[in-house]
């Protein structure tokens, strides 16, 4: 867990240096990848309430904050082998959003699958249509990235969506249960 998370925050640190920084409104550029089993926390998946139950379907899930200009993606329920090395890239050109989700072997690969989330904030878009491509990268898998989705999002007057990128059921998918506060008795 920790070494994903220094990696996400090198990450989004670069990726912050490289895009400029922060929006005048001291919003960052910012990249995450779940623990195993998903973002514990729904809003971190953009989940909608009321929605599909978790494990129901692979979702590109987008918020977008007109007045702040802050867009949001999360790809939730991404099956991936449970023992990789998993990071996040995001290259932005003009109206052209690209996100690469990458899984590299640690040494040697586990038979078992688990599920993860990917997330990113961008800061500055102004409303309009933006291009956004997900690509995936198993780098043991033979030929390279693979194109996930590439759609338009139109962010003029639009606040929020989802897509439906696979509706299989997942391997090693659990639903998240509320935690109940554990009180010590003495």
């Amino acid at each position: 867990m920790k070494s994903t998370t220094v990696r996400c925050l090198a990450l989004a640190i670069a990726a912050a240096l490289l895009t400029g920084g922060c929006a005048p409104d001291g919003v960052y550029q910012e990249a995450r990848i779940s623990d195993v089993g998903g973002f514990v926390d729904p809003t971190r998946r953009l989940e909608p309430p009321g929605g599909l139950p978790y494990c129901a379907e692979e979702a590109l899930r987008w918020r977008y904050d007109e007045a702040e200009e802050v867009l949001r993606l999360a790809d939730a329920r991404v099956p991936l082998a449970c023992c990789g090395e998993r990071t996040l890239t995001l290259e932005r050109v003009d109206s052209l959003i690209e996100i690469t989700e990458r899984d590299r072997p640690r040494p040697g690969r586990c038979d078992t699958s688990c599920v993860f989330d990917f997330a990113v904030t961008l800061p500055a878009m102004a409303p309009g249509p933006q291009v956004v491509r997900l690509l995936r990268d198993v780098s043991d898998a033979q030929g390279g990235p693979v194109l996930v989705w590439q759609g338009e999002l139109d962010l003029h007057g639009q606040t929020g969506g989802s897509i439906t990128l696979d509706s299989k059921p997942a391997p090693g998918c659990w639903e998240h249960k509320p935690r109940r506060p554990r009180f010590l008795l003495r």
